[in-house]
Protein backbone atom coordinates (compact mmCIF):
# COMPACT_ATOMS: atom_id res chain seq x y z
CA UNK A 1 0.00 0.00 0.00
CA UNK A 2 2.83 2.43 0.41
CA UNK A 3 4.41 1.80 -2.27
CA UNK A 4 1.03 2.12 -3.77
CA UNK A 5 0.62 5.54 -2.38
CA UNK A 6 4.30 6.91 -3.06
CA UNK A 7 3.56 6.01 -6.92
CA UNK A 8 0.39 8.04 -6.62
CA UNK A 9 2.09 10.84 -4.69
CA UNK A 10 5.03 10.74 -7.54
CA UNK A 11 2.70 10.58 -10.33
CA UNK A 12 0.21 13.66 -9.58
CA UNK A 13 3.87 15.70 -9.14
CA UNK A 14 5.20 14.39 -12.02
CA UNK A 15 4.38 18.41 -13.63
CA UNK A 16 6.30 20.04 -10.66
CA UNK A 17 9.69 17.52 -10.92
CA UNK A 18 8.03 14.32 -9.42
CA UNK A 19 8.98 12.71 -6.39
CA UNK A 20 12.63 12.03 -5.13
CA UNK A 21 14.32 11.18 -2.17
CA UNK A 22 16.00 14.13 -0.60
CA UNK A 23 17.37 12.60 2.55
CA UNK A 24 17.00 9.59 4.86
CA UNK A 25 15.52 9.95 8.10
CA UNK A 26 15.44 8.61 11.85
CA UNK A 27 12.27 10.82 12.48
CA UNK A 28 10.52 14.54 12.03
CA UNK A 29 11.97 16.80 15.13
CA UNK A 30 9.00 19.51 13.78
CA UNK A 31 8.23 22.44 11.12
CA UNK A 32 9.08 25.76 11.28
CA UNK A 33 7.96 28.79 8.94
CA UNK A 34 9.98 32.02 8.03
CA UNK A 35 8.77 34.15 5.24
CA UNK A 36 8.58 32.44 2.64
CA UNK A 37 7.28 28.73 3.59
CA UNK A 38 8.12 25.79 5.73
CA UNK A 39 10.70 23.89 6.70
CA UNK A 40 10.91 20.55 8.05
CA UNK A 41 13.36 19.78 10.09
CA UNK A 42 14.71 15.82 10.57
CA UNK A 43 16.77 13.95 12.57
CA UNK A 44 19.09 12.41 9.78
CA UNK A 45 21.38 10.73 12.43
CA UNK A 46 21.13 8.94 15.56
CA UNK A 47 23.25 7.44 18.21
CA UNK A 48 21.51 5.01 20.95
CA UNK A 49 21.93 6.53 24.13
CA UNK A 50 20.78 4.11 26.62
CA UNK A 51 17.56 2.42 27.44
CA UNK A 52 15.01 3.21 29.93
CA UNK A 53 12.59 0.61 31.37
CA UNK A 54 13.09 -1.57 28.40
CA UNK A 55 12.56 1.63 25.61
CA UNK A 56 15.21 2.50 24.06
CA UNK A 57 16.39 6.26 23.86
CA UNK A 58 18.80 7.66 20.82
CA UNK A 59 20.72 11.16 21.07
CA UNK A 60 20.11 13.21 18.31
CA UNK A 61 23.79 13.20 16.05
CA UNK A 62 22.67 15.26 13.03
CA UNK A 63 19.66 17.05 11.36
CA UNK A 64 18.59 18.38 8.01
CA UNK A 65 16.49 21.04 7.22
CA UNK A 66 13.93 20.74 3.85
CA UNK A 67 12.18 23.40 2.64
CA UNK A 68 8.77 22.35 1.69
CA UNK A 69 7.81 25.21 -0.63
CA UNK A 70 8.90 24.88 -4.38
CA UNK A 71 11.43 26.29 -5.28
CA UNK A 72 9.65 27.28 -8.47
CA UNK A 73 7.54 29.97 -5.95
CA UNK A 74 10.62 32.39 -6.17
CA UNK A 75 11.17 32.11 -9.59
CA UNK A 76 7.59 33.40 -10.22
CA UNK A 77 7.70 35.76 -7.65
CA UNK A 78 8.09 39.63 -9.18
CA UNK A 79 11.65 40.44 -9.41
CA UNK A 80 11.75 43.52 -7.25
CA UNK A 81 13.64 44.78 -4.40
CA UNK A 82 11.54 43.60 -1.67
CA UNK A 83 11.46 40.37 -3.08
CA UNK A 84 14.81 40.29 -3.31
CA UNK A 85 15.25 41.56 0.21
CA UNK A 86 12.58 39.08 1.70
CA UNK A 87 14.88 36.37 0.05
CA UNK A 88 18.05 37.29 1.77
CA UNK A 89 16.14 37.62 5.16
CA UNK A 90 14.90 34.12 4.67
CA UNK A 91 18.08 32.67 3.55
CA UNK A 92 19.43 34.84 7.03
CA UNK A 93 17.12 33.21 9.29
CA UNK A 94 17.25 29.69 7.74
CA UNK A 95 21.34 30.27 8.80
CA UNK A 96 20.53 31.47 11.86
CA UNK A 97 18.00 28.59 12.43
CA UNK A 98 20.59 25.80 11.65
CA UNK A 99 22.85 27.81 14.18
CA UNK A 100 20.64 26.12 16.96
CA UNK A 101 22.60 23.10 18.45
CA UNK A 102 19.84 20.45 17.93
CA UNK A 103 22.73 17.79 18.06
CA UNK A 104 23.99 18.47 21.62
CA UNK A 105 21.50 16.89 24.42
CA UNK A 106 18.68 16.39 22.21
CA UNK A 107 17.01 13.00 22.95
CA UNK A 108 14.06 11.02 21.88
CA UNK A 109 12.72 7.36 22.30
CA UNK A 110 9.96 6.07 19.71
CA UNK A 111 8.61 4.17 22.72
CA UNK A 112 8.81 6.25 25.41
CA UNK A 113 7.48 9.72 25.84
CA UNK A 114 10.54 11.97 27.33
CA UNK A 115 7.95 14.98 27.61
CA UNK A 116 5.81 13.39 30.28
CA UNK A 117 7.22 12.89 33.61
CA UNK A 118 8.51 9.29 34.82
CA UNK A 119 5.41 9.30 37.23
CA UNK A 120 2.59 10.29 34.55
CA UNK A 121 3.87 7.48 32.35
CA UNK A 122 4.05 4.51 34.87
CA UNK A 123 0.38 5.72 35.94
CA UNK A 124 -0.54 5.20 32.50
CA UNK A 125 1.81 2.62 31.13
CA UNK A 126 -1.06 -0.11 30.98
CA UNK A 127 -3.46 2.21 28.84
CA UNK A 128 -4.07 0.91 25.19
CA UNK A 129 -4.19 3.43 22.68
CA UNK A 130 -7.40 5.81 22.82
CA UNK A 131 -8.25 5.12 26.22
CA UNK A 132 -8.69 8.20 28.46
CA UNK A 133 -5.98 8.70 30.79
CA UNK A 134 -6.13 9.66 34.66
CA UNK A 135 -6.08 12.97 34.03
CA UNK A 136 -8.51 12.80 30.66
CA UNK A 137 -11.12 10.79 33.43
CA UNK A 138 -11.04 13.13 36.25
CA UNK A 139 -10.58 16.16 34.15
CA UNK A 140 -13.67 17.57 35.86
CA UNK A 141 -12.78 17.73 39.22
CA UNK A 142 -9.53 19.07 38.47
CA UNK A 143 -8.40 21.89 40.78
CA UNK A 144 -6.29 23.63 38.33
CA UNK A 145 -8.45 23.70 35.74
CA UNK A 146 -8.92 27.57 35.53
CA UNK A 147 -12.11 29.45 35.24
CA UNK A 148 -14.05 27.01 33.70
Amino acid sequence: QINEMMMMVKEGNASTGGLMKIATAFGIIGFVRFLYGHYMILITARRRAGAFGGHVVWSVQDTAIVPLTNPRVYERAPNSIHNKQSRSIEARYTRLFCLIQLKQDFYFSYTYDLTRTIQYNMVNADKPLGEPTIDEKHADFNANKGGE
